[in-house]
This record gives C-alpha cells, structure tokens and sequence, in this order.
C-alpha cells in the first residue's frame, strides 16, 4: 500500500463518523449546517478519490492515462470547492449574513472559478502527468493553484477575524483554527510532498468546527430534551430578510409558584412534562424551549397553529398531572405573524409586549396578533427609542401635584411627577415610559436628572416653598438595589445645600412586598440623614399591615382604588375607615390619594385623615403653575 493511503484511510473513517454523527443528531437544518454537510460530503468524495487514485497508480497504468487524469481533476476541483465552503460557512455564522452574502459569495466564487480554470488548463499542460514509474507529479501550473489555495484559505482566516464581533468571540476561535489546520495541511502536501494530505487536514478541520459549533448538544435543552433558545436565534436568522409563516408562543405564568406550593422536585418536573406533552402535541412542527417558562412552535401554515392551539389550551384546562397531582398552569397561548416584526430582536419585543398584556389574566388565556396590537406595539417602540434620545438630551419635565392639610387648611407638601412630551406623539403616559425605562435600566438615571431638577426648584423658589414641608419622590425597585445608587441621590441633594428633610421618597407597596436587606439599608441611610419614608400605593396589591412595620415608614399613602365607591356603598366605606384606623394607630400618617369629589373629601376629614391628594384640590401642575398657585 502507497503510505499515502494511511492519511487518506484515516481522514476518510472521520469524515464518515461525522457525516453519520450529524445527521442522526435533531437538527432543523439552517443555512450553517447545510454548509457544514457539504464540507463533509466534499471531504468524503475528495478521500474516496484520493484512495482511488493511489489505487491506480500502484498499478503504473500507461502515462496520461485518462482515468488517472480525470481522478486528479476532480480531486483539485475539490479542494478548490473546500476553502469556499468554508467561507459559506463563515458567513451564515455573522448574525446579519444577509447583508453581505451576495457580494462576498460573488468573490469567493470568482476565486473557485480562477482555481478551476487552473486545473482544466494544466489537465491540457502537464499539471498531471506522470513519472516514467506512472506516478504524479506537478506540472506547469501547480505553484500557482497550490499558492492561491494557500492565498484563499488565509483570507477566510482573515475575515473570520474581521468578523468576530458579529460572530462570537469563542465561534471566531473554532473557525481561525479550522483555517489554521487547512494551510497547515497545504504546506506538508507542497514542501513536504505527502500527496493528497489536504483532505486528512480538511478532516481535522472538520472535526473541529463539529466539536466547538456544530455540537449535537449546543442546540439542545438538556433538561426538556427539546430545541434551545441559541438554536432558535440560529433558526429565525436565517429567515431574517424573508419573514414568512408564524409563531405560536406559549406563555406559563406560575410555574415557579407551582413549585413554591409543592415540595421536592415539582417545578423541574413540571417543566419536562410540559415539555413532552407540547412535543408530542405539536407533531412535527418545529418547538423551542427558549425561556424559563416560555416555549414557540414554528410554522408556514397558520391554520396549523391555530389547530394547535386549541389542542394546548383543551390539554392545560384539564390539568398537568405529576406527581399525583393536577397542577392547573396559568398559560398565554398567542400566535405571532412574522411579517408584523422584521428582526429577531423585534421579533422578541412584540412578543413579551403581548405577553404583558395578558399577565393579569387568570387560567388559560388566548391572543390573537391583530393589526390594533401591531399599531400600540409599534407606538411603544418609538417611545422606547425617544426615551433613548429624552434621557441624553434630558428632555424630562418635573410637574408637581400638592398633598392638602386637612388640620392646617393648606398645601403641605408636593408630589413630583416626571412628564414627557414627544414631538409627534404629544405628551406620553407616564406609566408607559416609566415601565419601559426599568425593563432597559434606564430608572436610575432619570431619577437622578428629575432630582436635580427638583433641588433646583426648590433653590430657586425658597420664600414660596417655606410652608412646603417636603417635595415626595417615586423610587422604583431596581433603584434600590444598584450599589452605591442612594450615595448618588444625597450628593445632588448636597450639592444644593437644601436640607434632607426637605426631600420625601416614596417606595411603592410592591417594592415593599419585596422585602431584602438592601432596601433596608438604603432606608436606613436616608434616615440618617433626616429623610422620612413613604410607603405609595399602600392597598393595589397584596400588601398588610406586617408589610408596612416590616420598613420604617413615616407616611402611608393610600391607593387610590380603595377610594373609589366609598360615597355609594357603606362595606367599601367602613372598610376604608377601619383600615385607615388600624394603620394610624401604628403611629403612621396617612394620605388619601384619588380624592376627585367633594363629598370623599367630607367623608375623608370626618375619618381624621391626615392629607389629602387629588384632582378636587388640584391636578399636576407645571413648576410655574404650582408656584403661581401656592403664592395665590
């Protein structure tokens, strides 16, 4: 046997395991592993040829023999049609290919077509031909072809470097490497003139694209068994520019609450039953387990995810059963059609802006994408992006709402309000921003750019403020995590040399229920300074009187819900009373928030409240109106 033979034997039964390996793994065949089996498939050709060939010349067939040549002219063309592969296999790799792919395909084939116009005219010129013992040898133009093999090769290493920020830093590892092993193989087959031994290097490279990119697990959720959220991103990608189809997405909303009530391992099961039972629900569509509690199913036909879904949400209303137990999930079930959304990012924010819309919801609920929701998601994006634009320009307006006395007969102090006027849209609801500020951890920054504002406004309007006891404060919840944020907030208050006492912040009821050490100490530090506390929206959840002693609170401001229907019925009266009673006698004051009429506000000073805020004493007014009617 020619020794050749043994790189070649060697390359070949890796090429073969790869092949088989790969294709008995789950995959949903992207762009990418379609590159990926045909660098396979080349490489088992070019070592089958290979083997051929050496085959033959052991036989020192006559010279120019024409099987000869027509084996090492496909064997050429090959190894031409690899590094172009491999650049194919660069390029679905870059998460916006499709912006380049024509171009840069364009030159990797004027490079293959230059390589083959080599191999078709040496087959005329003697780059095969034949020793007197009938064996190959380079002919006139093999330099050249070997050089510009090299050349095309170094190039894809190049612009996988180029590339790596769009690729990934360790997926930009695994294809320099493959690069690396390929010219490592073409300057043993030409300086060290081992034929053939490209493909045994091919092969290596191979491997290793397979190991590090290609690996049958990286796609796969080990706990559920089904596709992953990285494969779902890999899989959307490819459809990028050609949005066609839809998605079901289906939503579980108390899965951790699940496994809160039953002990042992019942959420992680929980979460694998459901994951088999959608699995086998879907058939042959397409599923990805891309969240925590989230699943999507894939499809070009809608009618068959909306047959789907009445399937899912017939199997959840009778109840998942594990562990001898019928777990009722609160499940959104929504099908999302992909010509509403023209990215993978976008395609992720429409999705949760649905899903939000339906967390409220109780048991199994069903949405339908409709061109009104595409409309409010689309209005809520360019939001998002002016909030952007508002936070760096500091486009932010500070109105204030006054809190009345109902023992001095007077405005005792103000709640700051942060407003936002868009120059098309018009002012936009503060609810609105504000959540889209926390999902993208942008609360922080507008709180400090609004205390500025505020010290300022206290500053420069001293003598109308002097019966003003405080300006209150909204904080958000993640504001009272960041390290070091409460030190940020004093020093603005410092560097305007008004007193602490002066500021009031208020942490919402929810923040509360949350209860961690943090929010403790960040309490704790504003105290020392003379801050006092006040607890919003006491009443909109699920709060009580444990949770109120739990932080030390100066004022509870009642939410404004409670109120409503006191006038109309006695129950909501008495309650609202009583409730206000309990928490007095804790030694808190109390505000009324949402008083809109006047015989709430008769009611409120019969029941001894402390203050009162809302639209019967006056709306959120401007830093000039506020002054103009405290001065009146």
């Amino acid at each position: 046997m020619n020794w050749n033979d043994y790189f070649l034997w060697a390359a070949l039964i890796l090429f073969i395991e790869l092949f088989f390996h790969f294709l008995r793994q789950r995959t949903l065949w992207d762009k990418n592993s379609k590159v990926f089996i045909i660098i396979v498939v080349l490489g088992i050709l070019h070592c089958l040829l290979g083997i051929a060939l050496t085959r033959l010349q052991m036989f020192q067939l006559e010279k120019n023999n024409q099987i000869i040549l027509v084996l090492a002219a496909l064997i050429y063309l090959i190894n031409i049609t690899l590094p172009f592969e491999l650049l194919r296999f660069t390029l679905t790799m870059c998460h916006d290919y499709e912006r380049q792919e024509k171009q840069i395909t364009l030159a990797g084939f004027a490079a293959w077509v230059f390589g083959a116009i080599l191999v078709i005219a040496d087959t005329q010129t003697t780059i095969i031909s034949f020793a007197d013992q009938g064996l190959l040898r380079a002919g006139t133009f093999f330099e050249i072809y070997s050089v510009s093999l090299m050349i095309y090769f170094i190039l894809n290493f190049c612009f996988a470097l180029k590339c790596w920020k769009r690729i990934g830093k360790e997926e930009t590892k695994a294809l320099l490497e493959a690069n690396a092993i390929a010219v490592l193989g073409l300057f043993v087959q030409q300086f060290l003139h081992i034929q053939l031994f490209l493909g045994f290097a091919m092969a290596i490279a191979s491997l290793v694209l397979y190991i590090l990119l290609k690996n049958p697990y990286a796609y796969i959720d080990e706990e559920t068994n089904v596709f992953n959220a990285n494969y779902f991103r890999v899989w959307m990608r490819d459809r990028e520019n050609h949005w066609k189809g839809s998605l079901l997405v289906v939503d579980f909303h108390n899965l951790e609450y699940a496994g809160y009530i039953y002990i042992g391992q019942t959420e992680k099961k929980l979460i694998v039953e459901i994951a088999e039972q959608l699995n086998k629900l879907g058939g042959h569509l397409p599923m990805f387990y891309v969240s925590s509690n989230r699943f999507v199913y894939c499809s070009q036909d809608s009618s068959e995810l909306t047959e789907l879904t009445k399937k899912i949400t017939y199997w959840l209303k009778q109840g998942v059963f594990i562990d001898n137990k019928n777990l009722k999930c609160r499940a959104l079930l929504t099908e999302v059609d992909l010509e509403h959304t023209k990215n993978i990012k976008e395609l992720k924010a429409y999705t949760d802006f649905l899903i939000r819309r339906a967390l409220m919801r109780k048991d199994v609920t069903v949405m339908n994408d409709s061109f009104e929701l595409k409309k409010r998601f689309d209005y809520e994006l360019e939001v998002e992006h002016f909030l952007y634009t508002a936070i760096k320009k500091d486009l932010f307006q500070v109105w204030y709402q006054p809190v009345y006395s109902a023992t001095h007969k007077r405005y005792v102090s103000l709640e700051a309000l942060s407003r936002l006027k868009h120059p098309v849209l018009g002012w936009i609801s503060p609810e609105l921003f504000i959540q889209i500020a926390v999902e993208n951890g942008w609360a922080t920054t507008i709180t400090q750019l609004q205390l500025t504002k505020i010290c300022r406004f206290i500053k420069e309007n001293e003598k109308s403020l002097e019966n003003i006891r405080n300006i209150k404060i909204n904080l958000s919840p993640c504001e009272l995590l960041e390290p070091g944020y409460c030190e940020k907030l004093l020093s603005i208050i410092r560097a305007y040399s008004i007193p602490f006492s002066k500021i009031q912040f208020e942490i919402t009821e929810t923040t509360a229920t949350e209860y961690t050490q943090e929010t403790f100490q960040f309490i704790r530090q504003l105290q020392k300074e003379g801050m006092k506390i006040c607890l919003d929206d006491f009443g909109s959840g699920y709060a009580n009187l444990n949770t109120v002693l739990s932080l030390p609170y100066s004022t509870v401001k009642m939410d404004r819900s409670l109120l409503r229907g006191i006038c109309e019925s006695a129950k909501k009266a008495d309650f609202y009373r009583d409730l206000c009673k309990g928490i007095k006698k804790q030694g808190f004051l109390i505000v009324a928030e949402g008083v809109e009429t006047e015989q709430e506000a008769r009611l409120l000073s019969e029941w001894s409240i402390d203050f009162f805020q809302g639209y019967y004493f006056s709306k959120p007014l401007s830093d000039q109106e506020i002054i103009q009617l405290l001065e009146a």
